[in-house]
């Protein structure tokens, strides 16, 4: 049972929209979604219960504790939304994930952000297992390309992009997805879930 943790220590970046679009698309794929909803403001769930599908499904957030009678098969995938700035939580998913995808947007507050995420990642040296998306991008505006060419230089690999699309939250509000209408946003995190998929194998 693969599991993927979302992780982000800033709000509003984007992290519940990126992974409802990705359960999307990987259950339209074939794959057996199950969605654990960690983060106190509930948007994930909020966003399942608008879409009321059996696949991508919701499951019982204490499954992180191992106390639910949720039963889960061995080709599901666990998506889980993690709370932003509880560390205490972003470690444990860190630990039990098979992939850590990381979500920021190109803002000064997010950059320095995301260095206590990048911090906790080292520390339990679970680089191997990360992801890396930059969110809400827009190609001309020179600050985003600088964060950009920053995050690549850093990590040594470039970052997912995520480009700025207004369809994602009109269709996140509705229960539905940007790539189930869009098709860039469609190819966008398309080549985010198969990259997801590799690094599982890895």
């Amino acid at each position: 049972m693969p599991v993927i943790g979302v992780l982000s220590s800033k709000g509003g970046v984007g992290k519940s929209t990126i992974l409802s679009a990705l359960a999307v698309v990987a259950s339209k794929a074939g794959a057996l979604v199950r969605l654990v909803d960690a983060d106190p403001q509930q948007s994930v769930a909020t966003w399942w219960r608008l879409r009321k599908t059996e696949n991508p499904a919701l499951a019982d957030a204490n499954i992180l504790k191992g106390k639910t009678a949720t039963k889960l098969g061995p080709d599901d995938w666990l998506f889980i939304d993690t709370p932003n700035a509880q560390l205490a939580q972003q470690r444990n998913v860190i630990d039990m994930a098979d992939v850590i995808v990381t979500v920021m947007k190109p803002g000064a507050f997010d950059l320095a952000s995301i260095v206590e995420t990048e911090r906790i990642i080292r520390e339990q040296r679970a680089q191997r297992k990360v992801i890396r998306v930059l969110n809400d991008y827009e190609p001309k505006q020179p600050f985003h390309n600088e964060v950009l060419g920053h995050l690549t230089g850093q990590h040594g690999e470039r970052p997912f992009i995520v480009q700025h699309r207004a369809v994602y939250g009109a269709a996140t509000a509705t229960g539905s997805s940007a790539v189930e209408s869009n098709r860039q946003a469609r190819d966008e995190i398309t080549a985010l879930w198969e990259a997801i998929q590799l690094k599982v194998l890895q």
